[in-house]
């Protein structure tokens, strides 16, 4: 399964969460603190495990997060993406039932491995290609 189609099922899957669960639950905070500063909320932390999920695609070979501190090598070294995010950005609109929304970029590596700049980021016309 494409890259495409695997964020599409994370995306369903925390869509799911906010509209079937407590939303006073999901933003309780978990006593942990992203890059940012922020405090995280459970459905934050809920959020990044779902989408690190995507390190078993054979696509992908490096994941990076806001919520985490490290970027995830995956196992697959030599495949040509670097997926990043923030599994749930507006996490403090989660218990008032306010826009909430998944921010993510997908870069391509250059020939010699690297990722030199933006001009690295896929564009959507690619994104649909790949899958």
């Amino acid at each position: 399964m494409e890259v495409v189609k695997l964020l599409e099922k994370c995306f369903i899957q925390i869509s799911n969460l906010i509209s079937n669960e407590n939303s006073l639950q999901l933003s309780n905070l978990v006593n942990i603190n992203n890059n940012s500063g922020d405090d995280i909320k459970s459905l934050e932390l809920i959020s990044n495990e779902i989408l690190k999920k995507l390190s078993k695609c054979p696509l992908i070979r490096i994941i990076g997060s806001e919520e985490d501190n490290e970027l995830l090598q995956t196992e697959y070294t030599d495949t040509p993406y670097l997926l990043c995010f923030d599994p749930l950005d507006g996490s403090s609109n989660i218990d008032v039932n306010i826009t909430t929304g998944t921010i993510f970029c997908l870069y391509k590596y250059e020939l010699d491995g690297t990722i030199k700049n933006g001009h690295n980021i896929v564009y959507m016309e690619e994104l649909l290609n790949i899958y």
